[in-house]
């Protein structure tokens, strides 16, 4: 059962892999409209994510002791159905340049929040406040 779910996880990762350090089955093409050297796009027509995790179902099913979380439901449908409408219209999407674009805003929004923080514990002559002095 763990293995399936280790399975769904990395096949889910596919499209936001870098192309040059990990190939996948479904890796971003490189053709005339995505020639190397350009930003990978992840063509989701050639997909088939969605086929191998929803075969991996069963495996995750058959020895569980409980139902995962709700929101682990909810983030699935959102997902499938992202994937599935990509996969329907043709989408050749840049999955890897707006994952790390993602993580990049998540670092300044957490280095915001920690200099935030920070200032917060500071009084009013500029000691750390519970310092002491």
């Amino acid at each position: 059962m763990r293995d399936a779910h280790l399975d769904s996880v990395l096949i889910l990762s596919e499209p936001f892999r870098d192309p040059h350090l990990s190939p996948s089955s479904s890796s971003p093409s490189s053709s005339p409209s995505n020639p190397p050297n350009t930003t990978p796009l992840y063509d989701f027509s050639n997909q088939t994510i969605t086929t191998r995790v929803r075969a991996l179902i069963p495996r995750m099913l058959s020895d569980r002791l409980a139902p995962p979380p709700e929101e682990t439901y909810s983030l699935h449908r959102k997902l499938s159905g992202a994937f599935l409408l990509c996969a329907k219209l043709g989408s050749r999407v840049p999955c890897r340049e707006l994952w790390v674009e993602a993580l990049r805003k998540a670092e300044v929004a957490d280095a915001a929040d920690a200099d935030a923080d920070a200032d917060a514990d500071v009084g009013e002559e500029g000691w750390a406040r519970g310092s002491g002095g």
